[in-house]
């Protein structure tokens, strides 16, 4: 489903006015978001993200990036997250967890390790 529409004014001011009046559904409703500001040359987005939905902060990421994407270089585009969570009793946790992660920019590689 793709929603698309604008907050004019200050988006904060209008969350807390949403929360204010029915907590429950803001709480339920407003899970993630994203707030774009171009000024000149300069993009500006500050990733929107509520406390209570688990996923909530990689919601907001996917948001930015997937918006990023399609305007940028083609709606045909779209980046795909997953989540497959290790199991509880498992040895490996978030405290000792590593994990390489390779990033391509042009023709160079960049190996963070």
């Amino acid at each position: 489903m793709q929603i698309n529409f604008q907050i004019p004014g200050n988006i904060y001011a209008k969350l807390i006015d949403i929360g204010e009046k029915n907590l429950a559904s803001y709480r339920s409703n407003y899970i993630a978001g994203a707030q774009f500001n171009e000024t000149g040359d300069n993009l500006f987005i500050n990733g929107l993200f509520g406390v209570d939905a688990t996923h909530a902060a990689s919601i907001s990421l996917d948001l930015i990036s997937n918006t990023l994407v399609k305007n940028r270089a083609s709606s045909a585009y779209q980046i795909m997250t997953y989540n497959h969570p290790l199991p509880v009793d498992s040895p490996v946790s978030a405290n000792n967890f590593q994990m390489p992660i390779e990033i391509e920019s042009g023709n160079k590689e960049i190996n963070l390790k």
